[in-house]
């Protein structure tokens, strides 16, 4: 099944103490071919993530922290990162 309706927010700042652009945030929601929603978010101060999933009006929801969440910089912010970081939640999809 296919992604559709699908909305990306990225959260960021420039962090005076390294001189990087970093990443704080990433919200992915989208539904798929079964009317399936879900939702995942990203923390990427604390490492923290939250999954959920509604499916015909039943919600699961999946939460955990990551030390590879943490301080995560533009300059890591490419394919190889975003495939892995997609796998988190996936027990409830």
């Amino acid at each position: 099944m296919y992604k559709k309706n699908i909305i990306e927010k990225i959260k960021f700042r420039f962090n005076d103490k390294s001189k990087k652009v970093q990443i704080i945030g990433y919200d992915l929601s989208y539904k798929k071919e079964n009317k399936s929603s879900y939702s995942k978010s990203f923390n990427f101060i604390t490492g923290k993530f939250y999954c959920s999933i509604n499916l015909n009006g039943e919600k699961k929801e999946t939460s955990g922290q990551a030390s590879e969440l943490q301080n995560i910089y533009i300059e890591k912010w490419e394919p190889d990162f975003l495939n892995k970081l997609l796998l988190y939640g996936n027990e409830i999809e």
